[in-house]
C-alpha cells in the first residue's frame, strides 16, 4: 500500500481517494469476467474491455469497470475515473484528460486523512473509460506504473493479449436480472424469456420494464424485434439491409416482419404460440392511445425512458426533484399526477406518459430542456434532446 488511511476501509466501498461513478444501472453476474479481469491487470498492468461483437455493441463495458473497481476496492488506495466520451480527437482528449488529472491532484492534496505518494504505483487504479480509439490512448495515459482499465467499443490493433471482449449475459444471468428487476415475472416465465434474448443488458432492462408495466405476455410480444439468442444475425451475417433503430444500448431491433420464424422462436412451453403480428400501441393517460405516426412509437418511448434514467437527472433524488421543478416552472402545469415515489424508473415512466398524454407538447418540450440544464454533451442528453423534438415536431392533438 502507498500509505495509511486514518479510516477503516470497508471491502464495499471506494478507495480513499476515489471519483467512481455510480453502478447507474442494474448489474448482475460477469463474476468470471472480473476474476480474469483481474488476472489481466496484473500481469500487463493496462487492459483494454471492448465489445467483441462489433455489430452488438453496449454489452455493459462502464458497468463492468465499476463493477471491477467496486470489487477489488481493497486492493486500492486511489481509483481515479477519466470520462473520455466525445473526445474525437487527440487535442481534445489531451484537454479532457489534463483536467480530470488536475482534479486528481486537488483531490490529493485536501484529503485530510490520506496522503499517497505523488508518484501512482500499482495500488493506484485508473479508469479511461468510452475512448473512440483504443491504440492512441497510451501516449495519454497520466505518469506513474499505477494499473489502468480503458473501456472502447471497439477492440485495439496494437493490444495483443492484455484486452477482454465483452459478450451477452448467459442464460443464468439474463433470467437473475430480469427477475431482480420485474418482481412479477415468475423464475420459469423469466427463464423463457433469457432463453430467447440474446443477453444483451439493454434488451433485458427494456424486456423487463415492459414485463413490469403490463405483464409477461407483452414482454413475450416484444420479443419478434429483439434480438434473439443465437438467431440469423448472431454474429452481423444475414441481417437485413434495412436496419432498424439503434437505442443508447447500441442494441439493434430488427424491423418487422422479423426474417426468423416466430412460430419457432416460442418455448414449447408456451404451446408454440406465434407472436402477434401488430406491436402493442402506447397507452396514454386517461385511457387514451397514442398514434404510432405521431408522436412516440412504443421503441422510441421505451428509448426516451432508458435515456431519461441514464442521463443527470435520474442519478439521484435531488436531481429529479430539481429536474421536476424545472418542468413545473417552465410550464405552470400540475404534475401532482406524475409518480413521486422512490422507484427511479417508475417516475419516468410516469412523467413520460404525463407529457404524451397531453393535447400539447409543452410538458414533452419542457422535458428536453430540463435534461439539458443539468449537464451537456452526453449521449443520454442527445438522445433524450432527438425524441423530443421528433415528438413535438409530429404532434397530433387527443
Amino acid at each position: 500500500m502507498t500509505a495509511q488511511s486514518a479510516r477503516p476501509r470497508t471491502p464495499t466501498g471506494p478507495p480513499p481517494i476515489s471519483n467512481l461513478p455510480g453502478q447507474g444501472l442494474p448489474f448482475v453476474g460477469r463474476d468470471a469476467q472480473i476474476a480474469e479481469l483481474l488476472g489481466l491487470v496484473e500481469k500487463h498492468g493496462h487492459v483494454l474491455l471492448h465489445d467483441l461483437d462489433v455489430t452488438n455493441q453496449g454489452m455493459g463495458k462502464t458497468q463492468m469497470a465499476i463493477a471491477y473497481c467496486l470489487r477489488y476496492t481493497l486492493r486500492y488506495d486511489v481509483a481515479w475515473w477519466f470520462s473520455c466520451r466525445g473526445a474525437h480527437d487527440d487535442d481534445a482528449l489531451a484537454r479532457l484528460i489534463g483536467e480530470q488529472y488536475r482534479q486528481l491532484r486537488a483531490a490529493c492534496e485536501i484529503t485530510d486523512d490520506f496522503r499517497p505518494r505523488r508518484r501512482s504505483d500499482p495500488a493506484w487504479l485508473f479508469v479511461y473509460d468510452q475512448v473512440e480509439f483504443p491504440d492512441r490512448i497510451y501516449e495519454h495515459f497520466v505518469p506513474g506504473a499505477g494499473h489502468r482499465l480503458i473501456t472502447s467499443r471497439t477492440a485495439g490493433r496494437t493490444w495483443g493479449d492484455n484486452q477482454l471482449g465483452l459478450a451477452g449475459l448467459t442464460v443464468h444471468e439474463s433470467t437473475g436480472l430480469l427477475l431482480n428487476q420485474a418482481q412479477n415475472l415468475t423464475a420459469r416465465e423469466a427463464g423463457l424469456l433469457a432463453e430467447v434474448v440474446d443477453g444483451h443488458p439493454g434488451q433485458l432492462l427494456t424486456l423487463a420494464e415492459i414485463a413490469r408495466d403490463t405483464g409477461f405476455e407483452s414482454a413475450r410480444h416484444a420479443l419478434r424485434d429483439m434480438r434473439p439468442r443465437g438467431g440469423p444475425d448472431k454474429r452481423g451475417n444475414g441481417l437485413p439491409r434495412n436496419q432498424g433503430p439503434q437505442d443508447p444500448f447500441g442494441t439493434r431491433f430488427l424491423p418487422a416482419p422479423a426474417p426468423w420464424n416466430a412460430q419457432e422462436m416460442a418455448a414449447p412451453s408456451l404451446g408454440g404460440t406465434e407472436f402477434p403480428v401488430d406491436p402493442p400501441r402506447v397507452k396514454a393517460p386517461g385511457g387514451q392511445q397514442g398514434r404510432r405516426a405521431g408522436r412516440l412509437d412504443p421503441q422510441d418511448k421505451r428509448t426516451l425512458i432508458e435515456a431519461l434514467g441514464r442521463s443527470p437527472v435520474g442519478r439521484s433524488r435531488d436531481s429529479w426533484d430539481v429536474f421536476v421543478d424545472s418542468i413545473r416552472q417552465a410550464t405552470r402545469l400540475d404534475l401532482s399526477a406524475v409518480n413521486d415515489g422512490s422507484n427511479a424508473k417508475d417516475r419516468i415512466i410516469s412523467l413520460v406518459n404525463f407529457a404524451l398524454g397531453r393535447p400539447r407538447p409543452d410538458a414533452m418540450a419542457a422535458i428536453a430542456d430540463a435534461v439539458e440544464e443539468r449537464g451537456e454533451g452526453e449521449d443520454e442528453i442527445d438522445t433524450v434532446r432527438r425524441l423530443v423534438d421528433a415528438a413535438v415536431r409530429n404532434w397530433d392533438p387527443c
